[in-house]
């Protein structure tokens, strides 16, 4: 069989890349139940990019089957018919000061550089305090924590199929990190991250993508010895895996998102290495993992006047924040954003249930048992105006109730359910 070649860079005769520089500077004051009487942020944020639209997917990577208006067949080549070719840096953070005597400050940010073509991605982050969220699958901490993350994203094995629908096997993404804590004056390992992402087969027309057999394996440990070529330490694991996971874009403002499969996640428990071999030991929990979403909107991008809004629900599984138990239940989500040039009025909602069903072998003794029911949600509303076409003033406020903790709050989670809430207005000023 005839191997056909068709290299394609970032820049090419058919296609104009557009190279962008812009940010944003804000500053403002808030409350929050963790800080009296206030606080005070200033943070800024800058994006450096190339990029530009794939090419022509019939010209696109490298073609075992020279491809023409009947299709073709590809290998290692992104099929996305909206991908982007694109490669940049960029930066953001944010620095917050207690308005009280002792002038309490914590900051936080983040940087990433990343390059992509073909379907192939490379990407580095760094975090400082990185703050998480409510769908975290691992509800651990990162106060005083540095996480660096490496990621390597590789398209399809194989592809095949035309202009109208494609078919494509084998797309791997793996995503490698260590975390420091920093204690004192200096910084100590505290653990590595393993995240390593498949799509066994996707399906894909204009209309609808149908990923089957999907999964994703995460761990999270920390070595304490290695003896030889052994190493030795604790982790705790987290995998789901779907049998099937379908987005139908059933009109030009309107899309259904339903995924079918199973969570299985496993507290810390002792693991050794030795070579390429990884042997662990510990109890694993295993519940459903089913969801719908829908998604309706007018608005393409985030600087596009118009509306979007979705409402979800699905199954739940997470690691507590110790990392000792296992919690699964129910989650409803609902959001919506809408813009009318000068002004913009957004919400969100997160609301579950859980129920704890496992705990791990070295929980310690005060932990809540097993059969213990939460409720936790985080609700949230924005309202902004824009002054002028660079400068806009945004007010937020917020609540939650969970047992997670967050960077962002000053005074530390005690891993107890509780209620944070907190608003704020700023002053921003964006340029390119």
């Amino acid at each position: 069989m005839k191997v056909c070649y068709a290299l394609a860079g970032l820049a090419i005769s058919s296609t104009v890349a557009r190279a962008e520089v812009g940010g944003e500077l804000s500053a403002g004051a808030g409350g929050d139940s963790s800080a009296t009487p206030g606080f005070a942020t200033t943070s800024g944020s800058i994006t450096a990019s190339l990029s530009r639209p794939a090419t022509d997917i019939l010209t696109r990577g490298a073609a075992l089957v020279p491809p023409g208006e009947l299709g073709g067949v590809w290998i290692f080549t992104g099929i996305d018919p909206d991908d982007h070719d694109s490669a940049g840096v960029s930066a953001d953070g944010t620095l917050l000061v207690q308005a009280d005597s002792q002038a309490a400050r914590t900051a936080w940010f983040s940087t990433r550089a990343w390059a992509r073509a073909l379907g192939w991605q490379l990407e580095a982050r760094a975090l400082f305090q990185p703050t998480g969220d409510l769908r975290d699958r691992f509800w651990r901490s990162g106060r005083s924590i540095m996480q660096t993350n490496a990621a390597i994203g590789i398209p399809a094995m194989w592809s095949l199929g035309t202009r109208d629908w494609q078919l494509a096997a084998g797309a791997f993404t793996v995503d490698l990190g260590k975390r420091l804590a920093h204690e004192g004056a200096g910084w100590n390992a505290a653990g590595f991250d393993r995240d390593v992402s498949f799509i066994s087969l996707r399906i894909q027309t204009h209309s609808i993508k149908l990923d089957l057999f999907t999964g994703e394996y995460t761990e999270l440990g920390v070595a304490t010895s290695v003896v030889g070529a052994t190493t030795y330490g604790t982790s705790a694991t987290a995998i789901d895996f779907d049998v099937a996971a379908l987005t139908w874009r059933v009109s030009q403002q309107l899309a259904v998102t339903m995924r079918g499969g199973v969570a299985m996640r496993s507290p810390i428990s002792p693991f050794q290495i030795t070579g390429s071999a990884e042997m662990s030991q510990g109890p694993v929990s295993t519940t459903p993992d089913l969801g719908i979403e829908l998604r309706r909107g007018t608005a393409l991008d985030p600087d596009t006047n118009g509306y979007t809004a979705s409402l979800g629900v699905g199954t739940w599984s997470r690691l507590d924040p110790t990392g000792h138990a296992v919690d699964a239940g129910y989650l409803a989500t609902a959001d919506a954003d809408w813009r009318n040039g000068r002004y913009r009025l957004g919400g969100a909602l997160q609301l579950g249930r859980l129920r704890r069903v496992l705990l791990g072998d070295e929980a310690p003794a005060d932990m809540l048992p097993v059969g213990t029911r939460m409720v936790m949600g985080r609700g949230s509303l924005l309202a902004a105006v824009r002054v002028t076409p660079q400068i806009a003033v945004t007010s937020t406020a917020w609540v939650e109730r969970s047992d997670r903790d967050d960077p962002r709050w000053l005074v530390p989670a005690t891993g107890a359910l509780a209620t944070h809430a907190g608003a704020d207005i700023t002053a921003q000023w964006r340029f390119r």
